[in-house]
């Protein structure tokens, strides 16, 4: 995994630094234009590009775009930007083989981007093309999965200056 920005960044991308710098000092900034870029990548493919913005929202709740993060939860652990579960590693290989897409190894900043993005269109699919909804789900359930939700649209407002209405939802390829 390399740790050098592959380019200079974007303006998004300098908003994202700003913004987390700002507020999260604890950001991987090293790794920043890799995630932005895979996610992108990935989103496109799957039609989500309209939410590159929640995409990345959630991968800073998530890890604060750190590739090594590690909650250290024995069987249900997960790893990543995207904190993906290791018990999905197969299937979401085969979820992007299915799509004629080979992965790198599952710790590199290409194959996270595709798990997180993978991850959350099949949330979306079970959500009906909620976005809130599919947020929630990608975190649990329960009062801190609502929680989490409200967290990552706060921060994709904050960053994107972009509201989220209420029941927003998108057409999403199958």
């Amino acid at each position: 995994m390399t740790g050098a920005l592959q380019s200079a960044p974007s303006s998004q991308e300098k908003a994202l630094l700003y913004f987390y710098f700002k507020a999260d000092p604890s950001v991987q900034p090293a790794f920043l234009s890799e995630v932005v870029h895979g996610t992108e990548k990935y989103a496109k493919k799957l039609g989500l590009s309209s939410q590159v913005d929640t995409l990345l929202s959630m991968a800073h709740r998530e890890s604060g775009f750190n590739p090594y993060a590690d909650d250290g939860l024995g069987k249900r652990r997960s790893l990543g930007f995207y904190q993906t579960r290791e018990q999905y590693r197969e299937m979401l290989y085969k979820f992007w083989l299915d799509r004629k897409v080979r992965l790198g190894p599952w710790d590199s900043v290409d194959t996270q981007c595709a798990f997180g993005v993978a991850e959350f269109w099949i949330k979306l699919q079970a959500s009906k093309g909620n976005v809130w909804e599919a947020v929630r789900r990608y975190n649990g359930g329960g009062v801190k999965a609502r929680e989490y939700a409200a967290k990552v649209m706060i921060s994709r407002r904050a960053i994107f200056h972009r509201k989220h209405r209420k029941g927003e939802k998108i057409g999403v390829k199958k």
